[in-house]
This record gives C-alpha cells, structure tokens and sequence, in this order.
C-alpha cells in the first residue's frame, strides 16, 4: 500500500499500514500546520455527514472557561467557511457546569507544543466516549502538528496532515486578523525543547525584531512539516493544486478508500499570492538562513 501526498505527486513512502487491516478507522484526526491551512473547511467537510460527530479544534484556548452559550452561539471568523453552525456546539455534552470542558487543560494549546502529554490521552478518550454513538469521530485539530507523532502511538486511528505554501501560509496569517506574534508566544513557552537546539547553537545569529515573527514562523512550520510527512498516515497538500477538477476527484475517492466517508471536495481552494506580494511580506534570506541552520537537525529529536 502506497501512501501518496495527494496535490504533491512526487512525495511517496509507505503507509504505516495497509488500509484492509486498519483496526479502527472510526476515529479521524486531521492535524493542520498552523492558522491559514484549511483545517476549518475539512472539519466542516466532516461535520456536514450525519454518521460523523467533528470536534472543532479541541486543544483551542477558548476552551478552558468556555460558557454554554458560547458553544451554542454561531458566530463568523474572516476567510473562514460561512453559514456554520456553533464551531464549539459537539463539546456542549462534555462541558463542565462552572464553565470549561472536562479533562482539559490550558497547557495543550500552546505549552508542550512538539511533546504530547498524557493528560491529552484522557481528555481525548472523554470526547471519544462521548460521540461513539456515531460510526465515525472527527477531530479538527489547529494545535497539534508537533505533536503527531504521539498520536499516532497512543490512539488506533487514522491521522490526516494539512499542508500549505509556507510563503502563501504566511501571507495569509499576515494579512488576517491573526497575531502574527503568536510565534514569539510558540517560542518563549517551548525554547528549551530540543527542536530549537539547531537556533540555539546559532546563538549569535543576528535577526532584525521585524524579521523575528517571519523567522519564528518558517522555522516552526519546518519542523511541522517534518513531523507530518514522518508520522501522518496520509498527507494532503492543500494549495498547488486546489483548482485542479481531477485532483479534487481523485481526493475524494482516497478519502473515501481509507475513511469510508464520501466527500465532495469541488469547492476547495486555497488562494496563490503573487511573487510581488510574497516578496512583500515573507524574505528570502531568512528562509536560506532557516534552511541552513537546520541541516543540523537531527530527525530522532521529534
């Protein structure tokens, strides 16, 4: 059984399994490389299918003292699909009655952010038990990339990696409503984790405070990308060809073969800046910088 990035035909390696002895593929996780990657269009994709019970970014921090009419509000966040429901609305039946979701805990957003803890593998078997009336669970996780490798040893399931042009990925965080300083945060809570051993020996490498969030960013999301092609089952790169008819086609029949879920995915797209805009906001240097300082990374840290 081969696995295949779908919109990046040359990347190939083996599946971690053949898809006729999969154990259980009644629970998805869809693990996206950060803001800006589709990882809301495919969860809403998921959710519109009766037999399937979608959990919207579980490890968000909004969680942590969220209010029951929070979760039951719809509300609409900009570049995002429209016309959906309440996105928190499936944790109504796991919500805590002071406010907040049982068994989470504030640290998953952002703490630990590339080593998986054990207090996830009982948050996310609550909200496993809580939806198995359903044939098949989703989850639509934002917050997760560097943490893949333990989902895929602690739960019999079937991971999912988003992927997006880093330089279009930035441009877009950029031009949002995102903090882009949300890299700093990524950084100042995991600094002394050993993927940042590499920056760290470069420590006298010199880098604008204007150029720090872009630096932080393509970094992190290099390592992302590293863990999602090691680890993920399969890999789906949302942007080269998102307006290819055959390739959306094809991304519904492998999605069918190995979820057994049917999905229509003719209204994907991912929006492809221009070289005079991508030079505006993102810089070569720091990408060639970033490129070279991780030759020394060592692929057994992650």
């Amino acid at each position: 059984m081969i696995y295949r990035s779908l919109f990046c035909p040359e990347l190939s390696k083996t599946i971690r399994f053949a898809i006729g002895n999969i154990m259980n593929n009644q629970i998805i996780f869809i693990h996206s490389a950060g803001f800006r990657t589709g990882s809301t269009y495919f969860w809403s994709k998921f959710r519109e299918k009766e037999n399937v019970r979608a959990y919207y970014e579980p490890f968000h921090e909004n969680l942590k003292n969220v209010k029951l009419k929070d979760l039951e509000s719809t509300f609409q966040i900009k570049n995002h699909p429209k016309d959906l429901a309440s996105y928190h609305n499936e944790f109504k039946v796991v919500r805590k009655a002071e406010g907040g979701i049982k068994n989470y805990k504030p640290e998953f957003a952002f703490h630990n952010n590339f080593r998986f803890q054990d207090e996830m593998i009982i948050y996310i078997n609550n909200l496993i038990k809580a939806g198995n009336n359903y044939p098949k669970i989703v989850f639509g996780f934002n917050r997760s990339a560097g943490r893949i490798r333990g989902f895929t040893e602690k739960f019999d399931a079937f991971n999912i990696y988003l992927h997006r042009n880093l330089q279009d990925q930035w441009v877009s965080i950029a031009t949002s409503e995102i903090n882009e300083s949300i890299y700093r945060h990524i950084f100042n809570l995991n600094h002394n984790d050993l993927i940042f051993i590499p920056f760290i020996k470069n420590g006298n490498l010199s880098i604008k405070d204007s150029d720090c969030n872009y630096f932080l960013f393509y970094y992190i999301h290099k390592i992302y990308d590293k863990i999602g092609y090691k680890y993920a089952d399969y890999m789906i790169k949302i942007d080269d060809q998102s307006n290819n008819t055959a390739y959306k086609i094809r991304l519904k029949k492998e999605i069918k073969k190995y979820t057994d879920i049917e999905i229509d995915f003719h209204d994907l797209k991912a929006k492809s800046y221009s070289n005079e805009i991508r030079r505006k906001y993102c810089s070569k240097e720091i990408e060639e910088t970033v490129d070279e300082i991780l030759t020394d990374f060592d692929d057994t840290w992650i």
